[in-house]
């Protein structure tokens, strides 16, 4: 405050900063529009505003937005894009903080890519959405990547983002489908496809009423869910939490790529499918009150190497199921390691709810909704 009791510009500008902030709507009203159709797909922005790719949009929005809020040390205000109904294909790379990605639907909006380990491309340069940027928000929209079963490593979203949520979207592949990297995460509603190790990384994860597909692997390989890659013994700063979410067969037909007519389903007869392999000698992995089918082998946990299992790392992982329902939830039969757990009591799994375990009610928009709490008894 000024000399005089009056109030100088700056500190004005902190208290709509402010105001905004407590008050801030949810979904934020975009920035931007990306259109396939330019003009007349641009929900009514200018023409300035409106994009024709996701990679224009996160470069010239961000550079405009830099201006018109001036350059404050340490303040990155949301950069909301808006993405139409359609097909994008693109890789898209956010390294800015704080980017919202929002689309019109699952399955309406599409970002998608194909690139993969098999024409020697890394594995972390596959991804077609990379999200590095702290504070990544992506929501109503399918990241693709299109490889197919036989592509080896083809990564659709990494995400090295702090604070990150995925909201209602869907995330599809098959080997390697979602790298989350480091930091804490959140996946809410979000249907998630893979066949190996298709969530995978060392972040501090949550995933709330996701649905988990798993597809048809190639010929004589099994499918495995989890491969987190904690390797501290305290198991703080990393895990994947999987909470009132459902594993299930991918119940969508196969597409031809060329025509996208359906030309069968998937066929996981015969195929094994386990909650998780350890990357790490210290992976952590919680499976709770989430419905898990049929397709959940009795084992539950498999070996990194199938055939040559390593005792320490039976004895160092963390995998825990809690209360969980559905032919492929039966403990009985559970392979035989000393860091297979069930846990029987609600007071040893409430760390690992969303407020807790990555303090999501610090940051998670207000009016998106998701259980603070590990409700009591047992629900899907």
């Amino acid at each position: 405050m000024a000399a005089g009791g009056r109030w100088s510009l700056a500190a004005l500008a902190l208290v709509a900063m402010a105001v905004v902030s407590a008050a801030e709507t949810w979904p934020p009203a975009p920035h931007a529009v990306v259109a396939r159709k330019r003009p007349g797909d641009c929900r009514g922005v200018a023409d300035a505003h409106c994009h024709g790719t996701i990679g224009e949009a996160l470069k010239d929005e961000a550079a405009a937005l830099r201006v018109t809020t001036g350059a404050k040390k340490g303040h990155v205000p949301r950069l909301v894009i808006l993405i139409t109904a359609g097909e994008y294909k693109e890789q898209v790379h956010i390294t800015r903080r704080n980017v919202v990605l929002l689309g019109e639907g699952r399955g309406k909006t599409i970002i998608s890519g194909n690139l993969s380990n098999r024409t020697g491309t890394e594995m972390y340069m596959t991804a077609t959405v990379n999200a590095l940027g702290h504070g990544f928000v992506a929501q109503n929209l399918t990241i693709l990547n299109s490889a197919g079963p036989d592509g080896k490593q083809a990564v659709a979203l990494r995400s090295n983002s702090h604070r990150s949520v995925v909201y209602g979207c869907s995330i599809e592949g098959y080997e390697d489908t979602l790298y989350a990297e480091n930091g804490a995460q959140v996946y809410l509603d979000t249907d998630i496809y893979g066949t190996v190790d298709f969530v995978f990384g060392n972040a501090r994860a949550v995933f709330q009423r996701c649905r988990i597909r798993v597809r048809e692997p190639l010929s004589g390989k099994h499918n495995v869910i989890t491969a987190q890659g904690c390797n501290n013994k305290t198991y703080q700063d990393s895990g994947f939490v999987f909470h009132r979410c459902t594993v299930e067969a991918d119940p969508n037909p196969i597409r031809d790529p060329v025509s996208g007519e359906p030309i069968g389903f998937q066929n996981l007869t015969g195929v094994e499918t386990y909650l998780g392999r350890p990357h790490r000698n210290f992976s952590h992995v919680v499976f709770m009150q989430s419905e898990l089918g049929a397709i959940v082998h009795t084992d539950g946990w498999v070996a990194w190497d199938k055939n040559h299992v390593i005792k320490e790392t039976t004895e160092s992982v963390k995998y825990l199921e809690f209360n969980n329902t559905g032919a492929g939830a039966d403990t009985a039969r559970r392979v035989n390691w000393t860091g297979v757990q069930v846990i029987h009591d609600a007071a040893q799994v409430t760390k690992y709810c969303i407020d807790n375990f990555v303090a999501g009610k610090e940051w998670i928009p207000q009016q998106i909704p998701y259980d603070h709490e590990i409700p009591r008894g047992i629900v899907v």
